[in-house]
């Protein structure tokens, strides 16, 4: 099974990353920043997509998180955590985080999550510390949508078999003083029991993102423990051609995994 994570970038149904994602032809897509779709893509595959929300709270009708899968899209799953200060910002994050029930054509029945964390914190200057505990970041004065999801799969069933992907917009180069708060939240997820699928496969931090003067590894895809045993292989794919021909400012990761 081929799973594929990437941040569009907005492209149109007329860019050349759509030719490179019918050759990628994935199993499972989760997407980010996706604008309109291929009417072949929208035949061959199940579709789920949200909105994303800007930093007004206005949805973004070229910013869509989105699920793909060939089989069938099952119940939507809610990950948002059930806390009452964080009520206000429910509607961001069901726009960040899509959760679905899927089912391949195999039988095989997953939970998967396609994850867009905004570039920017959530409002917490009425929330009481100790309602933050376990949630913001120790090394950090702020909350992310990411921290929200985190705190959420700290609690998921790992009897059943995830795979969490897309931009979660943190690097260890973004910490100016490292370690700092980009790798403790890589160093929770571990903790909880998330495999992230690229480095433990290369061993090192690789880059996915390009901006004008330096590149960062903003995109992961985590698998839960129990699953991590099926995983095969994960990688970025051509930095070169996608670049090059403009297909996104994000490279593709894949994640290859057998049952």
């Amino acid at each position: 099974m081929k799973v594929l994570s990437w941040n569009l970038n907005h492209r149109s149904v007329e860019s050349p990353q759509w030719d490179y994602f019918r050759e990628l032809n994935p199993d499972i897509a989760l997407l980010q920043e996706a604008n309109k779709i291929p009417t072949d893509i929208l035949s061959n595959y199940e579709v789920a997509f949200e909105c994303a929300l800007n930093q007004s709270g206005d949805p973004v009708s070229y910013m869509k998180t989105g699920i793909a899968v060939k089989g069938k899209k099952l119940d939507s799953i809610d990950l948002f955590p059930k806390l009452l200060w964080a009520q206000k910002h429910e509607e961001l994050f069901h726009g960040s985080v899509l959760a679905r029930k899927v089912e391949l054509t195999s039988g095989k029945i997953l939970n998967v999550v396609s994850v867009h964390s905004p570039a920017w914190h959530i409002d917490i200057s009425d929330v009481n510390e100790n309602e933050l505990k376990g949630i913001r970041l120790t090394k950090s004065k702020k909350v992310w949508i990411a921290d929200l999801l985190s705190y959420s799969l700290s609690n998921i069933n790992d009897d059943e078999d995830w795979i969490v992907a897309g931009d979660f917009n943190l690097c260890e180069m973004l910490d100016k003083r490292p370690p700092g708060p980009n790798a403790e939240y890589l160093e929770r997820m571990e903790e909880c029991g998330w495999h992230e699928c690229l480095r433990g496969t290369s061993g090192k931090l690789t880059p996915t993102y390009i901006s004008r003067t330096r590149a960062f590894q903003l995109d992961y895809m985590f698998v839960n423990k129990s699953f991590q045993l099926n995983l095969t292989n994960c990688y970025a794919e051509n930095p070169e051609l996608i670049f090059r021909q403009k297909m996104s400012d994000h490279l593709p990761v894949v994640g290859e995994i057998n049952f």
